[in-house]
């Protein structure tokens, strides 16, 4: 049999992993391999009820960590490379933890689905996106698009003394270039600077720890604001997209497009 795809979930009590990996397993018809931190053996839960799959074609085994549970994950990678005759392993662990002062960039877990149901779902916060009446999303529909997060495609959180205020993302485009989004969603946060710093660290962490050579963003025309922010950041206006889409309500909107190179960030 080829040696398959598999996802190794790990993390502290508490952190949804179990949930997580029993619906991405059911989502794909996939077996689901359980182990207890600290227990020697791993084990096929419910093998009986578990759907077997055909066989994979690829041939790496790819093990994503969310705490740095590696020597655990040593024993149950090397239980299942066994169980189908040997193979590789890529161990993916970008864990975001940026930190200044009292704010703080991190990824977006599977604990924060019921937050982002909430912004995602609120007229207010999702207006300047196209959406006044919110996205109308799911939990368990936030659940898996977390659980397709990785080093390429990544939400996360902003948290302010320890509270979540907001989001931000980025996602790569093209090589070596990312794209970024960012709201600050707890109204009483915003209007404070918090948006500008919080924009810094992630750049700061694009080029210099990441690598990428270019950032881009876009933005309503109407949102100045948010314009006079990227602008004082070192981004440049690329174009203006003259009524590009419509929102919810079937309202032209206008964009305009930034970028901003990592030569040009350092010369700031």
């Amino acid at each position: 049999m080829a040696k398959p795809l598999l996802v190794v979930v790990t993390g502290p009590p508490g952190s949804g992993k179990t949930t997580l990996a029993k619906l991405l397993a059911a989502e794909v018809h996939c077996p689901f391999w359980h182990r207890f931190h600290g227990d020697t053996d791993a084990r096929l839960d419910n093998a009986s009820q578990i759907y077997q799959p055909p066989e994979l074609s690829v041939p790496t085994l790819h093990v994503t960590t969310t705490s740095g549970y590696e020597p655990a994950l040593a024993d149950i990678v090397s239980f299942v490379l066994d169980a189908y005759g040997g193979g590789e392993t890529a161990v993916s662990n970008q864990i975001m933890n940026l930190t200044h002062n009292k704010l703080k960039i991190r990824n977006a877990t599977v604990a924060d689905a019921s937050l982002l149901c909430a912004w995602w779902n609120d007229g207010q916060v999702m207006a300047h996106a196209g959406f006044p009446h919110g996205l109308g999303i799911s939990e368990n529909k936030i659940i898996a698009l977390l659980a397709q997060d990785n080093d390429q495609n990544r939400r996360l959180i902003l948290e302010f003394d320890d509270e979540p205020i907001g989001e931000m993302n980025y996602r790569t485009v093209a090589e070596n270039v990312a794209e970024i989004g960012i709201k600050i969603c707890q109204t009483s946060q915003q209007n404070r600077g918090l948006g500008s710093t919080c924009l810094q660290m992630l750049l700061d962490h694009l080029f210099m720890t990441l690598a990428y050579e270019k950032v881009i963003l876009d933005t309503n025309l109407k949102n100045e604001r948010a314009q006079h922010v990227y602008e004082k950041l070192g981004f440049r206006k690329v174009r203006t997209n003259v009524d590009a889409w419509q929102d919810q309500d079937g309202n032209w909107q206008s964009s305009v497009d930034y970028e901003i190179t990592r030569k040009e960030f350092l010369n700031r």
